[in-house]
């Protein structure tokens, strides 16, 4: 039996950028699971802990106008799995949250939009 695809988690609000980011992801050979908000990231992620096929990484869109946006989701995804590999994504590149992203909790960060070789160094460096 061939081993499964490390598997990536896709949280933004907007619906295009969610399927636009599945196809890269699974053109680069990953699996992909999609969520709208954090708190739909957070419940994804906790019921894939105790299984075959875990969230590996997890792109958590920065801004989030009506729920759960990436910081938030962040605590919640490091209280569940303090080792959770999590990559803050936005179109503000000079935030604090993306400057200063180690201190929020995220392991790297990804600016949008972003192209298939950046997504596809990003997360590799974080499957390895």
């Amino acid at each position: 039996m061939s081993p499964q695809p490390p598997r990536v988690l896709v949280m933004d609000d907007d619906p295009m950028v969610r399927e636009t980011a599945r196809r890269m992801l699974a053109r680069l050979g990953y699996a992909v699971a999609l969520a709208a908000d954090g708190a739909e990231a957070v419940q994804i992620y906790r019921s894939s802990l105790n299984t075959d096929d875990p969230i590996a990484v997890v792109i958590l869109d920065l801004k989030v106008p009506d729920g759960m946006d990436g910081v938030e989701a962040a605590r919640g995804l490091l209280d569940i799995d303090p080792a959770a590999c999590l990559v803050v994504s936005s179109g503000a590149t000079n935030v604090p949250e993306m400057q200063d992203y180690e201190s929020f909790g995220f392991s790297a960060t990804l600016a949008k939009p972003f192209q298939l070789t950046e997504l596809g160094m990003v997360v590799g460096e974080l499957v390895d």
